[in-house]
């Protein structure tokens, strides 16, 4: 095969070997397919850099508090299966009613690990537990605004039943790093 190889690279010198499939010593890739590739992987490294550097300004912004009754009260699961050394949560997550609308409220003691692109989700089921139990049953609510410490996100719904746990996904990489079951606040 090496030496088949070998007569290839000799007979068609404008063909690099890094682009022959070596079991049958034909294209795969073209030039303009590998610029493809590498413009995608520039694309995601940067999109994932930016996202850090976002994660970290956010890290030292103030805190950000809704005043109105709380409804729901959680505690994210730092023993829940998807959580790991990379990808991790911590602290209490609030449901307020102030007037007609529901807000989601991180609270001060909230922590999670850095990441590029951390979004918050709502469900009207039980806290997943790890990634293969994401499903559409999650709504996405936007943005992770503060990976550590309190703030605040209105939610689409006024239905108290809608909001059932909270989930922190990482949208770009698909992993779970925390969720939390909301029960009724006493």
């Amino acid at each position: 095969m090496l030496g088949r190889l070998k007569e290839l690279r000799l007979a068609q010198p404008e063909i690099s070997p890094f682009v022959l499939c070596v079991a049958c010593c034909s294209p795969i890739l073209d030039r303009d397919s590998i610029a493809a590739m590498i413009f995608k992987l520039l694309f995601a490294l940067l999109l994932t850099i930016t996202g850090h550097v976002q994660d970290l300004r956010a890290r030292f912004a103030d805190h950000k508090k809704m005043v109105g009754e709380v409804l729901k009260k959680g505690e994210i699961d730092t023993k829940a299966k998807g959580q790991d050394p990379v990808h991790n949560a911590s602290g209490t997550w609030y449901l307020i009613r102030t007037g007609h609308q529901l807000f989601l409220q991180s609270g001060e003691d909230f922590r999670s690990s850095p990441g590029p692109d951390y979004h918050v989700y709502v469900s009207s089921g039980p806290a997943i537990k790890d990634n293969p139990e994401f499903s559409s049953k999650q709504v996405e609510v936007g943005r992770l605004i503060k990976p550590n410490g309190a703030a605040y996100y209105l939610l689409k719904t006024e239905n108290l039943n809608e909001v059932s746990s909270v989930l922190i996904w990482c949208k770009q990489f698909k992993e779970y790093i925390g969720s939390a079951d909301l029960l009724p606040a006493r």
